[in-house]
């Protein structure tokens, strides 16, 4: 997009603060990483923010998450996807039992920037790291992954999963949300 998108207006706030208002309302403990210039406004108290030292993508930032998190299981959103719901987190969780990585699997292919991840993940990603990785994908085959298919909910995952990479992308997720 070329500006960062957690400013973005969603619904009379921000994409962020929507965001962490929807996990923060089903999730115990809520961590938003890579943030720069300090707390947004409008973002919980209870909600802990975590700078990033040194911006190593998205692999990085779960590594930051992971370390910081008081669970041995976390949530991990992207700042971007403005259809997240409880109806989807519940969903994912339910089936993340048993792995140490969840996400679902569309036609499109693997969504993990909307998966449930455990500590147990967080030695792999540092090892990835260390090789210069950067993408989620390349510890997955070092971890019980469970991929979930969506095939049987086509419409409500694909609604769910939507990211916002360019102004006509954020265009028609507000056109979607008026439903025009």
């Amino acid at each position: 997009m070329g500006f960062d998108k957690t400013s973005l207006p969603w619904n009379g706030t921000t994409l962020l603060v929507h965001l962490e208002k929807i996990v923060s309302s089903i999730m115990s403990e809520t961590l938003i990483v890579g943030l720069r210039g300090g707390r947004p406004t409008g973002i919980s108290t209870q909600t802990v923010c975590i700078a990033e030292p040194r911006k190593l993508g998205p692999l990085g930032g779960l590594r930051h998450g992971l370390s910081a998190m008081h669970h041995p299981k976390a949530l991990v959103i992207a700042c971007d996807m403005p259809f997240i719901s409880t109806e989807a987190i519940e969903a994912l969780w339910k089936e993340s039992e048993g792995f140490e990585a969840t996400l679902p699997e569309t036609d499109d292919g693997l969504h993990p920037l909307f998966g449930i991840y455990t500590r147990s993940c967080l030695p792999h990603v540092e090892i990835k790291l260390e090789q210069g990785e950067r993408k989620f994908i390349s510890f997955f085959d070092l971890v019980k992954t469970q991929f979930i298919n969506t095939s049987g909910r086509r419409d409500f995952w694909a609604r769910t999963l939507v990211n916002l990479n360019s102004p006509e992308e954020f265009k028609r997720a507000l056109d979607a949300e008026k439903g025009t």
